[in-house]
C-alpha cells in the first residue's frame, strides 16, 4: 500500500509539471496554443504586452495613451532617407505625452535616440545627424493620460525633384495617377492620361504646358477622330497635336489642328496603323478645363476616294489607272502644262510625283475652288510630310504658286494637305517667255527664261525690292509666313553686327545674311534663328577691312502655324575707320 501511494503522489506531481509547462499564463492581446502566446495584430512580447504598430511616412495615427502607459511604432527608414521628422499633437484639453525616438530596439526612458518630454501640446523630434536606414522605432509615453496624434515623415533624396510625385525607396521618384517619367525626364512632370474609345474625359490644361493622352488602336485601317473641347472661359486656345507611338511636339506631329475655335477636330484615316497614338494638348492661352473624347472606328472608303473613284465594300476603285492609293489619292508620273483637280479632307493628302528634265523653272499653282484651306509641300525623291519638305506654301489664299529653280533632272513629290477639306485645281508650268516682272527690275538672258535681277531687286520675277540701311539706322517693318523682307547695308570696316528684335512675337523671324547676293533658304553665309526668342543678331568678323555690301534678309518662319504678322526692328552697325 505504501508503495502504491507514493506511485500515486508521483504520478499527480509529473501531470502538473506537465500542465504548468504547457501553460502560457495570460496571453492579454493574443492566445495560447501550446506553451507560446500567438499575439494579435500590433501586438508582441513574450505575453502580448508590448503595442508596436508599423507606420508609413506621410502617415497620420490617432491613439489614447493611459498614465504609465507605453505605445510603439515602428517604421523602415530606406538607404536614401535624408531626414526622419516626428510629429506628435496632444488632442485632450488635459495630459502630457512623452515622445522617445531608437534605431533597431524599442526606446524607454533610460533607452533613446532622442525624446521630447516637455508639457508642450505639439512635439517635434528632427533626427538628420546619425540617421541610418534600418528599423527605427518611436515610443509614447503616457505621462498622464491624453489622445494624441502621431505623424513620421520620411525625407527622401531623389537625384531630381519629384514634381508630381514621391521619393521612393529607391531614389526614384514615385509618379502620381497620370504622369509619368521618361528616358529623358525623372521627375515625373509629364502629364499622360490613357484614354478609351468613346469614353469622355476631363482634366485641367495649364497654360504654357502639355498634357498628353494616349490611345491603342488595335487594328490597321482604322478611323481615329478626337476632339478637344474648352470648357473654362473663351481665352483658353488650345493647340492638339498627334503623334504615332511617340510624344508630339511643336516640330515632332503627323497631325495639327490650331484652331482658334473652342471645339478642336482631328480625323485620321490616311493609311492609319495599328499602334499607340499619343495626342497633346498645349495651351497657349489661359489654364483651364477641357474635356477629349478620341473614337475609333473601322474603316470606310478614306477621303472620298478622293472623288476620283467609287467605294466598294470599303475599299475603293480608282477611275483611271493614273491614279493610285488606297484613296486614289496619288497620281504618278504627271504631265506638265495639265490641270488636275483634286479633292482632299481635312488632315489628308494628295500626292503627284513630277518627273524634271530641264534647267528651267517649274512653276507649280494651285487654285482653290471652295471656302476650304489647302496646302502646298514640295519634296525631292521622297513625299512631303507636314515636317519634311523642301518648298511650301501654308498661306490662305485662294491662288498661290511655287516655283522650283533651275530642278534639273530629277523627281519631285508635290502634296497637297487639307489644313480645312477643299477642292482645287493643280497646274506645273514651264515659263517660256522671261520671268522678270518688268524690264525696269531685271533682265533675261537670249534664249533663256531666267531672270537677272536689278541691284537692289530680288525673288524668281525681281519684284521683290530692299531697303537700304545705314550704320546705326533702326528700320521697323512687318513679315508674313513664308515672306523675305531684304535690306543692304555697306561697310568698309572688318566688323560688322546686325540685330533684329521681333516686337510681337518670339522665334517667328529668322535673320540671314549673305555677300555675294540677297539670301534664300538655301543660299546664306550667316543666320541667326532662335525658337521662342525675339533677339537675334549676328556678329560678322571678315579678315581684312574693304569696301563690302551686306545683303540682309528677313524670313517670316514656315513654323507660323498661327500665320501672325512679325513685326520687327532692324539695326545694323559697324565701326567708322580713321581717316
Amino acid at each position: 500500500k505504501k508503495m502504491n501511494k507514493a506511485a500515486s503522489v508521483f504520478f499527480f506531481f509529473t501531470i502538473l509539471i506537465i500542465y504548468i509547462e504547457a501553460s502560457c499564463g495570460d496571453c492579454n492581446h493574443g492566445v495560447c496554443q501550446g506553451s507560446t502566446c500567438i499575439c494579435d495584430e500590433n501586438w508582441e512580447g513574450i505575453d502580448c504586452t508590448i503595442h508596436d504598430i508599423a507606420i508609413t511616412s506621410g502617415q497620420t495615427v490617432t491613439g489614447h495613451c493611459n498614465t504609465y502607459e507605453w505605445i510603439y511604432y515602428n517604421i523602415i527608414v530606406p538607404t536614401n532617407c535624408q531626414q526622419l521628422i516626428v510629429m506628435e499633437h496632444e488632442i485632450s484639453l488635459f495630459g502630457d505625452i512623452d515622445v522617445y525616438v531608437q534605431k533597431d530596439r524599442l526606446p524607454n526612458s533610460n533607452d533613446y535616440l532622442d525624446k521630447d518630454i516637455s508639457t508642450d501640446k505639439d512635439v517635434e523630434i528632427d533626427i538628420t545627424y546619425g540617421l541610418a536606414p534600418g528599423i527605427w522605432y518611436i515610443g509614447v509615453y503616457g505621462y498622464w493620460d491624453a489622445d494624441f496624434t502621431l505623424t513620421v515623415n520620411l525625407e527622401l533624396n531623389c537625384p531630381v525633384q519629384c514634381v508630381h510625385g514621391t521619393c521612393g525607396n529607391n531614389n526614384q521618384c514615385v509618379c502620381d495617377t497620370n504622369y509619368v517619367k521618361t528616358d529623358w525626364d525623372q521627375s515625373c512632370s509629364i502629364y499622360d492620361q490613357q484614354i478609351s474609345s468613346g469614353t469622355l474625359y476631363t482634366s485641367t490644361v495649364i497654360k504654357d504646358e502639355w498634357n498628353y493622352y494616349h490611345i491603342n488602336v488595335p487594328n490597321s485601317q482604322s478611323i481615329l477622330e478626337i476632339v478637344v473641347t474648352e470648357l473654362s472661359s473663351a481665352n483658353q486656345n488650345v493647340d492638339v497635336y498627334v503623334q504615332k507611338n511617340q510624344y508630339p511636339y511643336f516640330d515632332n506631329f503627323m497631325a495639327i489642328n490650331a484652331t482658334l475655335s473652342s471645339q478642336t477636330t482631328i480625323h485620321l484615316n490616311n493609311d492609319l496603323e495599328s499602334g499607340i497614338y499619343y495626342i497633346g494638348v498645349y495651351s497657349f492661352g489661359e489654364s483651364g478645363q477641357i474635356s477629349i473624347k478620341a473614337t475609333i472606328t473601322a474603316a470606310s472608303c478614306e477621303n472620298v476616294c478622293t472623288k476620283r473613284g467609287n467605294c466598294v465594300n470599303g475599299a475603293c476603285q480608282c477611275n483611271n489607272n493614273i491614279y493610285t492609293g488606297n484613296s486614289c489619292e496619288i497620281v504618278e508620273d504627271m504631265y506638265i502644262e495639265q490641270n488636275y483637280s483634286g479633292y482632299v479632307s481635312t488632315s489628308n493628302w494628295n500626292y503627284y510625283e513630277l518627273k524634271s528634265s530641264t534647267q528651267n523653272d517649274l512653276v507649280v499653282s494651285v487654285h482653290q475652288q471652295n471656302e476650304g484651306d489647302c496646302d502646298l509641300y514640295i519634296s525631292e525623291l521622297t513625299k512631303p510630310t507636314r515636317n519634311n519638305y523642301q518648298y511650301a506654301d501654308l498661306g490662305i489664299k485662294s491662288d498661290f504658286n511655287i516655283t522650283i529653280e533651275q530642278p534639273g533632272v530629277d523627281t519631285y513629290w508635290i502634296g497637297v494637305y487639307g489644313w480645312s477639306t477643299c477642292q482645287y485645281t493643280l497646274f506645273v508650268d514651264e515659263p517660256s517667255t522671261c520671268s522678270c516682272l518688268n524690264n525696269q527690275v531685271g533682265f533675261c538672258l537670249p534664249n533663256s527664261d531666267y531672270c537677272i535681277c536689278n541691284f537692289g531687286n530680288q525673288g524668281p520675277d525681281c519684284s521683290t525690292t530692299s531697303t537700304h540701311i545705314n550704320s546705326g539706322d533702326v528700320k521697323s517693318s512687318t513679315v508674313e509666313q513664308n515672306e523675305w523682307k531684304y535690306f543692304t547695308f555697306n561697310t568698309s570696316s572688318a566688323v560688322a553686327v546686325v540685330t533684329l528684335e521681333e516686337t510681337n512675337t518670339q522665334g517667328l523671324a529668322s535673320l540671314y545674311v549673305e555677300t555675294e547676293g540677297f539670301p534664300n533658304l538655301q543660299y546664306y553665309s550667316y543666320l541667326s534663328s532662335v525658337p521662342n526668342n525675339d533677339f537675334h543678331e549676328l556678329h560678322i568678323v571678315f579678315d581684312a577691312p574693304a569696301n563690302r555690301v551686306l545683303y540682309i534678309g528677313v524670313y517670316g518662319n514656315f513654323f507660323n502655324i498661327d500665320r501672325v504678322s512679325v513685326d520687327f526692328q532692324l539695326t545694323a552697325w559697324s565701326p567708322e575707320l580713321n581717316k
